[in-house]
């Protein structure tokens, strides 16, 4: 299952890790919350504020750091959609001109794997739950719903 997080016994470990074994899972398992973006980027700076201000337990995946599979960007498009996903008013998508160009999805998501800037910013994603953009009543719905906060 694509981000499902681990933290054993507190310690913090990343999802890649090389801890990730077989009886480490068996161990204790955690859903952990990821916030997907670029730390310089105005919107999740603004995120982690709100998730930090509630309380709330994260990872940050930094996807210049630790870009996304083909599979997850594609599971994340399969979620939210494809024009959902692609922040079509970055300098990114502008740089590389194609909103002309009539691609499909596909050849926007490979894209989107080679230039993962390209992301729509926050994308917050819980067990099988995406929430993409920066919206504090949303946020405030999706954090409820998931019972992140009381």
């Amino acid at each position: 299952m694509l981000f499902i997080g681990l933290v054993i016994l507190s310690m913090g470990f990343r999802r890649t890790d090389p801890y990730f074994t077989e009886e480490a899972i068996n161990l204790i398992t955690f859903i952990m919350l990821y916030l997907i973006g670029i730390p310089n980027c105005n919107k999740i700076k603004d995120t982690r504020s709100w998730l930090e201000e509630k309380g709330i337990t994260y990872e940050f995946v930094h996807v210049k750091k630790e870009p996304l599979s083909k599979d997850e960007i594609s599971d994340l498009a399969h979620k939210v959609g494809v024009d959902v996903l692609i922040n079509t008013r970055g300098t990114t998508y502008q740089k590389l001109e194609i909103k002309d160009k009539n691609l499909s999805d596909e050849e926007l998501l490979e894209l989107v794997h080679e230039h993962q800037s390209m992301l729509k910013r926050p994308i917050l994603v819980l067990e099988e739950s995406v929430l993409v953009g920066f919206d504090e009543e949303a946020f405030e719905q999706f954090a409820k719903q998931h019972e992140l906060l009381d």
